[in-house]
């Protein structure tokens, strides 16, 4: 994901997409993995996206993340709502 450090309203277009991207994924059959390298994003960042996802792997293990928000409430506060 280190791509996206070109623009800033990119990283921040990129965060909204990881949100909205949970409204596909429970109706389909597809699995995705999204990889960000700790050393590469400040962990503001780290921690936005981290709010997005329902599960997540740290080091080789799965959790289910209990510090997900779904899009909708995620989007409003991420947009000052």
């Amino acid at each position: 994901m280190t791509w996206i450090f070109s623009n800033l309203s990119d990283l921040e277009k990129l965060i909204e997409y990881e949100s909205k991207i949970n409204y596909f994924f429970p109706k389909s059959q597809i699995s995705a993995i999204c990889q960000y390298n700790e050393k590469k994003f400040n962990p503001e960042i780290l921690l936005d996206v981290i709010h997005t996802h329902p599960k997540v792997i740290i080091y080789n293990n799965i959790y289910e993340n209990y510090y997900y928000i779904p899009p909708n409430e995620f989007i409003a506060r991420f947009k000052g709502e």
